[in-house]
């Protein structure tokens, strides 16, 4: 089912979770525990459903964006063994819906330096992630996040 979600019905399970969060009826750590039981095994649900990583980023950055969480809850929801190109796939879209939402790069680095995000401790490809994957700034860059993100 998550493979064939289109953007509409996304942005409508979204908008259901953002009003569910404002009226009360799920709290921010509701929230995060929710997020952290798909990205405790975001490798293997990434093998199951590609578009899962994306999908789950886009969700947390509609939170972050709405003030519901804040941007310093993204490296700890990806702690864990999974490999960086998962996680890679979901920090991009939580951090490309944060820059999308109306504040912009300047906003979203401003952010990450507050709340303590840096992109090279929870990015950086391990030795299991092999020769191919890129350093984190060049992935920045690719991903034109570079001015989103502290190093």
């Amino acid at each position: 089912m998550m493979n064939s979600l289109k953007d509409k019905e996304c942005a409508a399970l979204e908008a259901l979770l953002l009003a569910m969060v404002a009226a009360a009826a799920v709290s921010p750590a509701d929230v995060t525990a929710a997020i952290r039981t798909y990205t405790s095994m975001l490798e293997d649900l990434a093998l199951d459903v590609p578009k899962a990583p994306r999908l789950l980023g886009g969700v947390l950055g509609a939170v972050v964006s709405a003030g519901a969480l804040d941007v310093g809850v993204l490296p700890t929801l990806l702690e864990g063994d999974s490999g960086v190109e998962p996680k890679r796939d979901f920090a991009a879209a939580a951090l490309r819906r944060f820059v999308a939402s109306g504040g912009g790069a300047a906003a979203c680095r401003a952010a990450c330096e507050a709340s303590g995000v840096k992109a090279s401790a929870f990015l950086a490809p391990d030795e299991l992630d092999g020769p191919d994957c890129q350093p984190v700034d060049a992935w920045l860059a690719k991903e034109t996040l570079a001015d989103a993100v502290p190093l």
